[in-house]
């Protein structure tokens, strides 16, 4: 959305649009999916509740987490390169990749997925958030994003399963900034996991609920601006 048109954008339009929540996995293999899953009487709930999800890996989104399950396992079935039935093409990158490549890998991964979804959590109704989430110090909250293998324009990485069955962010976005040059300097900015890696500090868990509410804050550029934020100053040869 951001290169293909010709519309100018505000410095906060930009900022909106980093937290796109939108999986272009789910646009390109979705309907295709949907429609061999319709096919078979056992996935007709799951077929009906893939199609009311919106494409997204938002927090709140139900569906993405049925999705992801099924994604990753119809791709350890056929191999990265035969995901699709049209790869993609330097000619065509707004419309490629696209298509289920193999119809019967495809649907032995839904079910593998919904079997190991109502296995771990007793259904394959889940919200993204109720798996994953930003968990760092005192914060321990839903976030939404995903894998950049699926397309998603919020990139994240998750750890392994924890104790509960949910997974926690150890990559991806990290430090988000956004800045706009003219007369004055304006920007926003969030550093997701903290300016310190000691948990003591206050810093190392104070901007990751930020982050994952799809939040920034404003960067103090001039000297009233800072003094406005100041926390603490030295000055070498000052008392």
């Amino acid at each position: 959305a951001l290169i293909n048109n010709d519309k100018k954008y505000s410095l906060e339009d930009v900022v909106d649009m980093k937290y796109s929540m939108k999986m272009v996995a789910a646009d390109r293999l979705k309907g295709e999916l949907i429609g061999l899953m319709e096919k078979t009487a056992d996935y007709k709930a799951a077929a009906s509740y893939l199609d009311k999800w919106d494409n997204t890996s938002s927090a709140a989104s139900q569906g993405s987490v049925l999705f992801n399950e099924w994604f990753w396992n119809y791709r350890s079935l056929v191999g990265a390169d035969s995901i699709y039935r049209e790869p993609w093409d330097w000619d065509k990158p707004m419309t490629t990749p696209f298509g289920i490549n193999n119809r019967d890998s495809a649907v032995k991964a839904m079910t593998m997925a919904i079997d190991t979804l109502e296995s771990k959590y007793g259904s394959f109704k889940l919200a993204w958030g109720d798996v994953y989430r930003v968990r760092r110090g005192d914060v321990d909250v839903p976030v939404g994003g995903g894998s950049g293998t699926l397309g998603n324009f919020r990139v994240i990485y998750f750890g392994p399963e924890e104790e509960d069955g949910k997974r926690r962010v150890i990559g991806g976005d990290g430090w988000v900034f956004a800045v706009e040059f003219g007369k004055k300097i304006k920007a926003y900015s969030v550093l997701a996991y903290g300016q310190s890696n000691n948990p003591d500090s206050p810093y190392f868990d104070d901007q990751a609920q930020m982050f994952a509410e799809n939040k920034m804050k404003k960067v103090a550029f001039s000297e009233k601006e800072i003094k406005k934020v100041l926390i603490k100053s030295y000055q070498p040869g000052r008392e």
